[in-house]
């Protein structure tokens, strides 16, 4: 009987399973990922904010962005003049602070023509709780009648974080340079954004001061004005919406409306 006991026994301290490993220090339990809430990265596509204002200036590492645009131009001359525009775009993370993309933009009236095609790249210099920066270089061309017109262009879009649901936007657009004909271009762009929810922001946006050397035109009292919402609909899709006026004293005189849409891989 004892030796019938002792093989039951055994058996059932075979069959159970081995103990749980100690659970480790903290100091040695690995740091888990932003979970979307934080102001500050590294980031994954599960964990990519759905808060504008929380998203780094560049892509993480294998996230993909795809997007198309349309928009609704008018200039007032004797009448109104219309005009419609399709623009696509894609962006790749390659690391967690570089970022690929490429874009193009097509006249869809009278004729189906492209306007200007590019390239560009963006490094993320700074991903903090209260301060975003990035250098952005690009490279583009515009059709015309005697070939193409190649531009490249240099921004350092930042970012300051004053609460949770408001921020400071600048550097935007900073320089541009038409290599044929010459004629370089610099603007001195900020912005005021308010993240209204989780998923709604908006933007307001314009130009204080804009230089062209061809002819030294100083842009400082035709104020544009633009503002853009986000709408991040689902994880993976934004809705975008923008009015862009020339002027804030006209903004009959010329504008564009914009409805676009990105996708996230």
């Amino acid at each position: 009987m004892l030796a019938l006991l002792t093989l039951l026994a055994g058996a059932a301290l075979a069959d159970a399973p081995p103990p749980s490993p100690p659970p480790l220090p903290p100091e040695t339990q690995p740091e888990p990922h932003s979970s979307g809430d934080r102001r500050q990265g590294p980031f994954t596509r599960d964990t990519y904010p759905s808060e504008v204002s929380a998203r780094p200036l560049a892509l993480p590492a294998g996230m993909i962005r795809a997007g198309a645009a349309l928009d609704l131009d008018y200039i007032r001359l004797s009448t109104y003049s219309w005009a419609t525009g399709l623009g696509i775009a894609g962006s790749y993370g390659l690391f967690d602070r570089i970022e690929l993309g490429a874009a193009a933009s097509l006249g869809l009236a009278p004729l189906l023509e492209v306007d200007r095609v590019g390239v560009s790249g963006a490094l993320l210099l700074i991903d903090g709780t209260t301060a975003d920066l990035a250098v952005a270089l690009g490279l583009d061309f515009t059709p015309f009648a005697g070939g193409l017109s190649p531009a490249v262009s240099l921004a350092l879009p930042g970012r300051l974080l004053f609460t949770d649901q408001l921020f400071l936007t600048f550097g935007a657009e900073l320089l541009r340079v038409w290599l044929w004909p010459a004629l370089p271009q610099a603007a001195l762009r900020l912005g005021m954004g308010a993240q209204l929810s989780s998923s709604v922001a908006v933007v307001v946006e314009t130009d204080l001061l804009k230089l062209a050397w061809q002819a030294f035109f100083v842009q400082r009292f035709v104020l544009p004005l633009e503002v853009s919402a986000t709408a991040a609909v689902t994880r993976g899709f934004d809705l975008h919406a923008r009015v862009r006026v020339y002027s804030v004293a006209d903004p009959r005189l010329a504008g564009t409306f914009t409805l676009a849409g990105s996708a996230y891989f």
